[in-house]
């Protein structure tokens, strides 16, 4: 599930509730139950900008073998081109999303 806080933040608004459907993240934006929906990949390429536009972050994703199968991963790198941080996920959208959770957490 995308928290509240990440919606937030990447977006730029204030957000009451956040509903999730299959390929779109649906969220309430005033309580009188107004819903708006984003593409959950256009988030994840919102997130990715977000973070870029940090000057100490960036997340790069794309396939990666191990263990036998393909994993799709999102990876935060600082300015050096060595990953301080990897989260491997069964899809790329929420590598990213989980990456930039980090990055809210090292932010506080």
């Amino acid at each position: 599930m995308i928290k509240k806080e990440l919606l937030e933040k990447v977006l730029g608004i204030s957000i009451e509730k956040v509903l999730e459907e299959n390929y779109h993240i649906a969220f309430r934006i005033h309580p009188d139950g107004q819903t708006v929906k984003i593409n959950y990949y256009e988030f994840a390429n919102k997130c990715k900008l977000w973070a870029l536009n940090l000057d100490e972050y960036t997340i790069e994703s794309g396939l990666t073998w191990g263990e036998g199968y393909v994993n799709l991963f999102g990876r935060y790198a600082c300015s050096d081109s060595e990953p301080d941080e990897i989260f491997v996920e069964d899809s790329e959208p929420k590598a990213i999303f989980k990456a930039c959770e980090w990055i809210l957490k090292e932010q506080k």
